[in-house]
């Protein structure tokens, strides 16, 4: 009997077939990763929350909007839960009128995705990434 994968695997294996592929089909990935539809479907809308890739109807395709390095990809699946609390928690600090510099590390583009979205502050990055979603 194989062992399923933890949700961090799966998700890793989603973002390897769709840096191969571009496009990524539910039942494809449902057969790869040996798993439900309904499993599958939250590991993409982890992944599409993340940035990695875009939901379509039946499956994913790579984020066309933002392009990563693969060493940057590979540190932001390092311990992903923790940089997004870490992210979030930045974020909660940052008040109206506040002027931030937001750097190019994996977790810092976590803060970039929890800054309120009308929050009255100037943001200065050198993340091209994080400035792609800001913009």
């Amino acid at each position: 009997m194989v062992k399923p994968l933890i949700p961090a695997q799966r998700r890793e294996k989603i973002q390897e077939y769709l840096a191969i592929h571009q496009i990524a089909r539910m039942a494809d990935l449902m057969e790869l990763l040996e798993t439900s539809e309904a499993t599958i479907r939250r590991d993409l809308e982890w992944l599409e929350a993340e940035g990695t890739l875009e939901r379509t109807h039946g499956g994913a395709t790579l984020n066309q909007r933002m392009t990563f390095e693969p060493e940057y990809l590979q540190r932001a699946q390092k311990n992903p839960e923790e940089k997004r609390l870490i992210g979030a928690l930045a974020a909660s600090l940052i008040e109206d009128g506040d002027v931030v510099f937001i750097n190019s590390g994996t977790t810092a583009t976590q803060v970039i995705h929890n800054i309120r979205g009308d929050a009255n502050i100037s943001v200065f990055t050198n993340n091209l990434n994080a400035a792609l979603e800001v913009g």
